[in-house]
């Protein structure tokens, strides 16, 4: 598996053009079958002293002719060692479903690494380590139902799931995401050093905001939960109130919100 940025960060590394003003760091880790284009929005919205890297996991975008990864390990396990070089300035994590999954064990395994811990992992929209999941498996059900249950997560756009030529093309992504998923189990239950904000929607029937307040456990330096109005999906219709969060967040530190107030005013909807 390739360690090279470009990959799995894209547009993120030639487009840094004055690094030395970059306060925070920030990796942004997508749902199951989604893209770095699910973040393609929060670069504007945000301070220009936030730097947002999306990342882009094998199987999928440009990186559709690479073999999909069916295990949380063998995402994590490339992913640190890409990551690892990029820490050299404050950094936070935010993972949406899956993504919380990834960033929370990517956390790990750089502390394993004896690297600098981040400012925060921001989790999204998914049940903490130790709840199981109350949704039967998708990724061993034939085409037929599998593409019946992703029309019900309400995920995938209609377009997509009744286009047989594009769910020919993606459906063995699809099923590798919810493989790694519906097969992940945390391998201990330690928490993190770092501060852990955890993020809900209100009607959302993958992660109820009972189960998504689990994270608490696993905070080591301070914890916050918030809920959004919407679903599981709740990150785009609450997109503005979702980047205050953000904001706020990356603000807490008194240089970076120095650096990061310098820079540029914000405003929802700016």
């Amino acid at each position: 598996m390739p360690f090279d940025s470009r990959l799995w960060f894209p547009g993120c590394v030639a487009s840094r053009a004055n690094p030395s003003a970059v306060a925070l760091r920030l990796f942004c880790l997508p749902f199951a079958g989604g893209t770095a284009a699910v973040f393609r929005r929060w670069q504007a919205a945000l301070p220009r002293g936030v730097e947002v890297w999306a990342a882009q996991l094998p199987g999928r975008g440009g990186r559709i002719a690479e073999p999909p990864l069916r295990s949380i390990d063998d995402i994590v396990e490339p992913l640190a060692a890409v990551v690892a070089p990029l820490i050299d300035r404050p950094y936070a994590v935010f993972g949406h479903s899956m993504g919380a999954t990834i960033g929370f064990e990517l956390i790990k395994r750089l502390r394993e690494r004896g690297l600098p811990r981040p400012r925060w992992l921001m989790v999204s929209g998914r049940l903490a380590p130790h709840i199981p999941s109350h949704r039967p498996a998708l990724h061993r059900l034939s085409d037929a139902d599998f593409i019946a249950g992703l029309t019900n997560l309400n995920g995938t756009p209609p377009e997509i799931l009744e286009n047989a030529e594009m769910m020919a093309l993606i459906l063995p992504m699809l099923r590798a995401d919810f493989e790694a998923i519906e097969t992940y189990r945390s391998n201990d239950g330690r928490g993190l050093d770092c501060r852990l904000i955890a993020v809900a929607g209100q009607d959302d029937p993958e992660a109820a905001p009972g189960e998504v307040v689990a994270w608490r456990r696993y905070a080591g330096a301070g914890f916050r939960f918030e809920v959004f109005p919407g679903n599981h999906f709740f990150i785009s219709h609450a997109f503005h109130d979702l980047m205050r969060l953000i904001i706020e967040e990356a603000g807490r530190d008194g240089s970076v919100a120095v650096a990061v107030d310098r820079q540029r005013s914000w405003a929802p909807g700016a």
